[in-house]
């Protein structure tokens, strides 16, 4: 490991409130597909991350305060227009997506569906759909400062990357740290970065995260197979590792002497061993970064060996 790494636990430190100010808004025509009243509440907001609508239920909206309720009750009519503009009426454009739970709007914003979709020909039933979680990318620019600098000490072209993985249970800031590492790196290094983004998460398609960043929509065992042949990339990210036969896939990236930065839900670096297995995650990864939501989203337990 290079000298100047520093291996370390975090006190107190919230990577994501602390730089809150750097966030970048998105613009509100990427949420041009919600009903005209629900779009009046999200304009007034600041820092929005997440709405959830229910059938019959509130609808709720998440900013970088948490949760809390609108005056608006969702109707089926609501959820029929919102599907209704997410689709296009293209049945075929989406039908895969849909199977899958969740719709990628034009303007980048994830949505994911609870209930069930049917398709006959060329029309879509939304009738059973019940619920959307409406997830909005947010870049926050150097929301992986701190963990880069314990991870790997001062960024240059000529620094030597381990493979890192995030730990992190859902909801605590990973794939938003992910997408900061990406831009930064890119910046910092000039390396290839290809990220694979099968549900495009971390780089929705109206998202720029660099000069030197290739997206690859893809599973993420075929993706690393096929990109580090077809693209020769310095540097892979993934979201979300979830399988043994995952994280075997991420050991072809060291073997091919590519580094893997990657995520999976789980709490510490020990919790993720048993799971996935020790030798499998050692061989994938070097160095673990645990992320919590003690003093919310973002916070940055501790950065160690595996």
């Amino acid at each position: 490991m290079p000298e100047n790494v520093i291996i370390g636990k975090i006190k107190e430190y919230d990577i994501l409130r602390t730089i809150k100010n750097e966030k970048e808004d998105k613009p509100l025509s990427k949420l041009d597909f919600l009903t005209n009243e629900i779009f009046r509440v999200c304009e007034k907001l600041s820092g929005l991350e997440e709405i959830r609508i229910r059938l019959d239920c509130p609808v709720f909206v998440k900013t970088d305060k948490g949760f809390r309720a609108t005056p608006i009750v969702a109707t089926e009519e609501d959820i029929r227009l919102i599907m209704t503009r997410l689709i296009k009426h293209s049945v075929h454009a989406f039908e895969d997506c849909i199977k899958n739970g969740y719709v990628v709007s034009d303007g980048g914003v994830r949505v994911g569906l609870c209930g069930r979709a049917t398709s006959t020909g060329e029309a879509v039933s939304i009738k059973e759909i019940t619920s959307l979680c409406v997830r909005v990318p947010n870049k926050i620019r150097g929301s992986a400062n701190e963990l880069l600098r314990l991870a790997y000490g001062l960024i240059t072209p000529s620094s030597f990357l381990l493979p890192l993985l995030i730990v992190s249970p859902p909801g605590a800031g990973k794939t938003t740290v992910l997408r900061d590492i990406a831009e930064t790196l890119s910046q910092k290094t000039r390396k290839n970065i290809l990220v694979i983004d099968e549900k495009e998460e971390i780089a929705p398609k109206t998202m720029k995260l660099g000069d030197t960043v290739d997206v690859m929509r893809a599973d993420k065992i075929s993706g690393f197979s096929s990109g580090v042949r077809n693209l020769r990339p310095d540097i892979v990210i993934a979201d979300e590792l979830g399988s043994v036969e995952e994280f075997e896939a991420a050991q072809f990236l060291s073997r091919s002497g590519v580094t893997a930065i990657c995520s999976a839900h789980g709490e510490n670096a020990e919790d993720i061993k048993v799971k996935f297995g020790e030798k499998n995650v050692k061989n994938a990864f070097k160095i673990c970064a645990s992320l919590s939501l003690r003093n919310g989203a973002g916070t940055l337990e501790k950065v160690e060996k595996f």
